[in-house]
């Protein structure tokens, strides 16, 4: 199903105006009234398609992990059944990369801090990923597959945040 253009226009000129706003104010500053006089739309325009401004906000998150997570499902990151080093590194490397095609909205959600729900989505979106590799004895060398799972979660994640937080160009080795 494809969206009617002028809808999609207007959604885009909202996005951006949040956006944009939110490198200026706080969210808690910003107003319905601001997004749509920027986007120039009226407010029931954005009503038709937010029901207020942290929907907005949490429709942009989602946008934005969705387009990670369907890379992630490709089939190149999906042919292995067991979990290995390979495997960990492959995630994060397709991550860093996905982020940094757009590291400023990052940027602008991490710098949000609790208003922004991208860090605990992304966790989720490892977490995810690396509950395909379970495997039968639910444990690896002897720990808790769910401890591990947490763990390089947590950590890996800790390092996008930090690389994503000091604008540090990645290198691969």
């Amino acid at each position: 199903m494809t969206i009617d253009r002028r809808i999609r226009k207007s959604q885009v000129a909202m996005r951006n105006a949040f956006i944009e706003l939110l490198h200026q104010h706080q969210l808690e500053e910003i107003t319905v009234q601001q997004i749509a006089d920027l986007a120039d739309v009226n407010r029931s325009t954005f009503y038709t398609h937010y029901y207020d401004k942290y929907d907005l906000l949490e429709k942009l998150e989602d946008q934005q992990l969705e387009e990670i997570r369907d890379f992630i499902h490709d089939e190149k990151l999906n042919g292995a059944v067991k979990l290995s080093t390979d495997n960990i590194h492959q995630i994060m490397t397709v991550l860093i990369e996905m982020i940094e095609k757009d590291i400023a909205f990052y940027q602008l959600m991490f710098r949000m801090g609790k208003d922004s729900n991208i860090h605990e989505k992304l966790y989720d979106l490892i977490m995810c990923h690396l509950q395909r590799y379970k495997n039968k004895n639910d444990q690896i060398n002897g720990i808790p597959f769910s401890y591990f799972m947490s763990y390089v979660s947590g950590a890996g994640l800790s390092l996008i945040r930090h690389w994503v937080e000091r604008s540090k160009p990645y290198r691969q080795s």
